[in-house]
């Protein structure tokens, strides 16, 4: 696998380098079949991005966070457009900001610092460069449509049927969160399109967390599909909320191999539901993390609790196992990372940054103005952030922030392009 990834590695990097000083090319057209529409070559870039995020690339994944920092920061100076500043991206601004400064707490390592940072700063310059370079349908269509194409091929990796390639993709949990992104694109355009083979998509791409029993997955899963239909219905989204919520519930009960993941005890669904009232967290499954998360707390936030004890001093205990929980080295929660490390002030304005752009896109797709398309990129951002924001409590999500955390800022940041073309 170490040639393999390094083949790839490569190809990736020359070739985005390529596209992004490109003056750009005629590219098939997604909406008519046999013709082709002119691309710049920084959206060409962005839609070769929009389909490689699910590569991990195995020993070259941080290097590759590294490259792609710089590939869209020279983007976001290089590419058409400008940027249009609003609450998001301050918000966004201040808790860059805010780590940089964090970087002074650290009592260990720096290196440790600039890893945490660079898996964030990574989805601010995506942002950034999408707001300035996209300006065309076409290149929204065409970026979703490699998306489902690579969606589809690293689902059929992680299942076992090209094995050849499975150490070049994310792992299942990151798959589990990355397919729930696709769900809600596959979504969109079910009631953009009304076309049936979009719902078949949420089908195939629904099915993984089941299979593979993952707990995130799901929970990411109800919590996207929740926020998309509030935002399309309001309040009359409650039937299809509940009827998500009572789907995942059903599944957690029902689905033999979930259920065995979720309770301590061997229950049947109709024990669990006989037993109900009795039924306490400690009953609940967690792997360890909630020990993980207290001692963390009780180490790293507790005498922290505004300013926190350095941006990548959690990191630099668990990479380095200088903990009760050999051999973890995560400790799979974004939220007790950030007050570790950060501490409300972090946490603070960590939150803002996402609250801001799910109540901005909420109005961006409520307002009749705007167009089909930049009201698919709104609801596919505010609903895919909520779904990664719900599995990063038990997760942290951020560290696979090519194949996540990015994706709701880059729908985002189209939405914003498109509406600058509009005048809007």
């Amino acid at each position: 696998m170490i040639f393999v990834n390094s083949v790839l590695f490569l190809i990736f990097c020359l070739t985005s380098l390529y596209f992004l000083f490109n003056e750009g090319r005629m590219i098939d057209n997604p909406f008519v079949k046999g013709k082709k529409y002119f691309a710049t070559g920084p959206q060409i870039f962005l839609i070769f991005t929009l389909a490689t995020g699910t590569f991990m690339l195995g020993e070259y994944s941080s290097t590759r966070l590294s490259v792609w920092i710089a590939y869209m920061f020279l983007g976001s100076i290089i590419a058409n457009g400008k940027i249009k500043f609003n609450l998001v991206l301050v918000c966004f601004a201040l808790y860059v900001s805010y780590m940089l400064v964090s970087l002074f707490f650290i009592t260990a390592s720096r290196g440790y610092g600039f890893r945490v940072i660079a898996k964030y700063i990574y989805p601010f310059f995506v942002l950034l460069f999408v707001n300035k370079a996209v300006n065309s349908e076409f290149v929204v269509y065409s970026g979703i449509k490699y998306i489902f194409i690579v969606a589809i091929i690293a689902q059929l990796v992680n299942i076992g049927y090209l094995p050849f390639l499975y150490g070049s993709f994310w792992g299942a949990a990151t798959m589990a969160d990355h397919l729930v992104i696709a769900i809600v694109i596959a979504l969109g355009l079910y009631y953009v399109t009304s076309k049936k083979k979009f719902l078949y998509l949420i089908l195939f791409f629904g099915a993984f967390p089941f299979i593979a029993t993952i707990r995130t997955g799901i929970i990411a899963m109800v919590a996207s599909l929740s926020v998309f239909f509030l935002f399309k219905y309001k309040w009359r989204a409650v039937p299809f909320i509940l009827l998500v919520a009572v789907a995942g519930g059903l599944s957690i009960l029902y689905v033999p191999n979930i259920r065995n993941k979720m309770f301590r005890k061997d229950m049947t669904a109709d024990e669990i539901i006989e037993n109900r009232e009795f039924l306490t967290m400690d009953d609940i499954d967690t792997n360890g993390r909630q020990a993980m998360w207290d001692w963390s707390l009780e180490n790293f936030y507790q005498n922290n609790k505004v300013f926190g004890s350095g941006i990548g001093n959690l990191q630099y205990v668990f990479y380095e196992t200088k903990h009760p929980f050999q051999p973890i080295r995560i400790v799979h929660n974004d939220y007790v990372q950030i007050l570790c490390d950060m501490g409300l002030v972090g946490l603070i304005l960590f939150l803002s940054v996402s609250f801001s752009m799910i109540v901005h896109t909420f109005f961006i797709y409520n307002d009749k103005k705007n167009n089909e398309m930049i009201r698919l990129c709104a609801i596919i951002a505010g609903s895919s952030i909520v779904g990664i924001m719900a599995t990063s409590y038990t997760d942290n999500a951020v560290n696979y922030t090519l194949a996540t955390y990015s994706y709701p800022f880059a729908f985002y940041g189209m939405a914003l392009g498109l509406r600058q073309k509009y005048g809007r």
